[in-house]
């Protein structure tokens, strides 16, 4: 029986379309699809490595292994971080389901110290990224600058549908004198801000302590800015005697 050259192409897009699905979830197929990102990553400027990879192409879950991304004095580290997409994912700008990391480290070195915030670059804004849920484990993170050390050492981030809670297992360390405990921060997200507090705080530098409470809110649209309350239990510092503090910081 002979077969004219249309049927076989017509059979063989329909073998491929077959076996389609098992080709796309074999671990070397999405090992390779794993370099190709890496690639046009590093093209784009943004270069990121990883271990491995496993997507689940009907559930629309990917799950990437040893993540790493090391530039200009930044280097961010998760062991595990597992991402889910609805099916519309690209509607209205970028829609992640949940997102879950473990394991990770944040590293940022300044060969500067900090200054006053740049203008805010023209040009098109990003597009807009909404996580439904959000869940960060075992987290660190240090912010080194030629005069500042600042240490986190231990934390965690809950939130859901812009609601979320960040808990610090251990005090924050400034320098080498400075410590401020903060158990517990609630926060409420906004497109362009992140609402927070109030919230109890601890700070032990050299021979003296304070405790109190603080709120405010931190935008990055249309340019940094930071609004905080801060309100201390009363104090004694040397010959003054029971002083309460109250302030509003601007930035």
């Amino acid at each position: 029986m002979k077969i004219s050259r249309r049927k076989a192409l017509v059979l063989a897009g329909i073998v491929l379309l077959a076996i389609s699905p098992f080709l796309i979830s074999t671990s070397s197929f999405q090992q390779w699809l794993l370099r190709q990102a890496e690639t046009q990553a590093r093209k784009a400027g943004f270069p990121f490595t990883a271990s491995h990879l496993r997507v689940d192409f009907l559930a629309l879950k990917l799950f990437l292994d040893g993540v790493s991304y090391d530039q200009n004095g930044q280097r961010i580290q998760v062991e595990h971080l597992n991402i889910d997409f609805p099916w519309n994912a690209l509607r209205d700008g970028i829609r992640i389901t949940s997102l879950e990391a473990d394991g990770v480290s944040v590293d940022i070195r300044s060969a500067e110290s900090p200054s006053a915030p740049a203008a805010a670059a023209t040009g098109s804004p990003p597009p807009r990224i909404q996580i439904d849920q959000l869940n960060i484990r075992n987290a660190a993170l240090s912010y080194t600058t030629p005069t500042t050390v600042i240490r986190i050492p231990s934390l965690s981030l809950e939130a859901s549908d812009g609601r979320g809670v960040l808990r610090l297992d251990q005090p924050v360390s400034i320098g080498p004198e400075t410590n401020v405990a903060v158990a517990e921060l609630r926060f409420l997200m906004a497109d362009n801000s992140v609402r927070f507090g109030p919230a109890t705080w601890r700070i032990d530098y050299a021979k003296y302590d304070a405790k109190g409470s603080a709120q405010g809110v931190f935008r990055w649209s249309p340019a940094l800015a930071l609004e905080t309350e801060i309100a201390t239990e009363p104090e004694s510092i040397e010959k003054w005697k029971d002083i309460p503090v109250n302030a509003m910081v601007f930035y």
